[in-house]
């Protein structure tokens, strides 16, 4: 195995992020938020409305925008708002069929 591959896995494995509570298995991210349509629904379907509402092409684009192209280029732009569009769409999705 090359040094590079050895290190894109080692940065994978610990940068995977893992929420947990005393006496319970860590957990990832989608499965936090089953976890809160489970137990708090009436509470995070309001701030899932907001993200729907808020995160949206035009306003990613704007916060791009602010980055001249020697900070992030713009493949990279098209690439993270891609990744934040599909983040956003997951969540939505997670909530939309209600409780």
């Amino acid at each position: 195995m090359s040094f590079l591959k050895k290190d894109i896995i080692w940065l994978y494995n610990i940068s995977k992020s893992c929420i947990g509570w005393k006496n319970e298995r860590p957990i990832r991210h989608f499965e936090l938020l089953k976890h809160i349509k489970e137990e708090r629904y009436d509470i995070a379907i309001n701030i899932v409305n907001k993200i729907k509402e808020r995160i949206n092409e035009e306003n990613i684009c704007k916060v791009l925008a602010n980055y001249e192209e020697s900070i992030i280029s713009t493949n990279m732009k098209k690439l993270i708002l891609k990744y934040i569009i599909a983040r956003r769409d997951i969540i939505v999705s997670e909530f939309e069929g209600g409780e």
